[in-house]
């Protein structure tokens, strides 16, 4: 006989999925063939917030599903400009703790963003909650400044400007503030606000203003790179008036070398040429780009784990001029700029009049070269024996 029995949803259910214990809550029930198919419903989690604990640390917390089990919170946050930036997370609580490294790697610390948190116990999935518009550092967008950017002068100081926003307040004071991560960073309250945040910050103080505003700010940062932090930097203003900006990065990730400089050129067998530099202070893992040019042609160089070259030039009769910068490699960081390029040398082609084989810088004298005194270089490059038909250079490198 087919039963069609009807179980109480505070009644222990034998077979359920969750090892004999009462399902979540009714939801409905459909007779086939005998049988009651029974569904059961768990709520969505709600009230989704958000708060900075500490410079490096975002906190989510969330109402709770009514449930008698344990359930398995699936979180996706996604970009309000870009649907397909996202990050996804799994917690078995109804909070989650993230590093604002985990969340710059996929999603602008100043754009919106959406949440959605859906609830899974014992294989019964709750209805989304989603929760748009959201934001790390509240105000409006119109007013946050724009086109930050800081480079690291290797071992000597950071260097950070940028620009006003569409909707810039009148009489605006910026103000640069800045963290280094470490073992210290503690967490705030959970009933601080983001201004009681920005008080533990260090205030750049070197500031630089252009029209009446402070548009750029620069401080000492002499650590080497073995030392050197994850930073936080948030452009404000006094009276609360802009949307603070937030800009994260690690210290090596900005990092810009001093020049190389190039030591000596010359000529060897066969048109090829030979290049060698310095560059203070040296690490394994840096990255070179030389760039060899004349007025008929010119070629790109990359060089990694030393410091010199041979190069092979189609036309040696060709003035040629060589310049050299650095940066640190992939091995050591993401590092996003190049050094300045190193002075110019220059070699004359082999069919000029006066053949060398080792040139000086064109600054120097010929008494700290091996050439004779009519080798020695001009002063000027105007001064040289250019082709009467000789073309701007194209696609050099800036």
């Amino acid at each position: 006989m087919i039963g069609e029995t009807l179980y109480d949803m505070n009644t222990e259910k034998p077979g359920y999925p969750g090892g004999g214990s009462a399902p979540l809550s009714f939801e409905g029930v459909l007779r086939v063939t005998g049988f009651h198919l029974i569904f059961y419903y768990l709520p969505p989690p709600a009230n989704i917030t958000v708060r900075l604990g500490n410079m490096f640390q975002v906190f989510f917390k969330w109402e709770p599903s009514a449930a008698n089990c344990t359930p398995i919170y699936n979180v996706v946050m996604s970009s309000s400009l870009d649907s397909k930036k996202q990050m996804q997370d799994t917690t078995k609580n109804p909070s989650l703790m993230l590093n604002i490294f985990d969340i710059d790697r996929q999603l602008d610390l100043n754009d919106n963003f959406s949440m959605e948190i859906l609830a899974n116990c014992n294989g019964t999935k709750s209805e989304a909650f989603k929760k748009r518009h959201m934001q790390l550092a509240p105000g409006n967008e119109r007013t946050s400044v724009k086109n930050f950017i800081c480079v690291w002068h290797y071992k000597e100081y950071i260097n950070c400007t940028w620009l006003p926003g569409e909707d810039t307040p009148p009489n605006v004071h910026y103000r640069l503030l800045y963290w280094e991560k470490d073992t210290t960073n503690g967490t705030l309250p959970e009933s601080a606000q983001l201004q009681d945040l920005l008080r533990t910050g260090t205030e750049c103080q070197d500031y630089f203003p252009i029209y009446g505003l402070r548009l750029g700010c620069k401080f000492k940062y002499e650590y080497n790179i073995a030392n050197a932090k994850e930073l936080m930097f948030v452009v404000t203003d006094d009276s609360s008036s802009v949307k603070p900006f937030l800009y994260y990065t690690a210290a090596n990730d900005i990092g810009k070398l001093r020049s190389p400089k190039i030591a000596s050129l010359y000529w060897t067998i066969n048109n090829n040429m030979y290049v060698n530099w310095t560059v203070s202070p040296f690490y394994y893992g840096l990255m070179f780009e030389v760039f060899v040019f004349s007025d008929r042609w010119n070629e790109t160089y990359k060089v990694k784990l030393d410091s010199s070259m041979k190069i092979n030039v189609p036309l040696d009769d060709d003035t040629w001029r060589v310049k050299v910068r650095v940066k640190f490699s992939e091995f050591i960081a993401d590092s996003l700029y190049w050094s300045d390029w190193s002075e110019e040398w220059i070699v004359p082609g082999k069919d000029k009049k006066n053949r060398i084989y080792t040139v000086a810088h064109p600054n120097s004298s010929c008494c700290n070269c091996h050439c004779s005194q009519s080798a020695c270089l001009p002063e000027k490059i105007e001064d040289l024996d250019f082709p009467s038909n000789s073309q701007p250079l194209k696609d050099v490198p800036k």
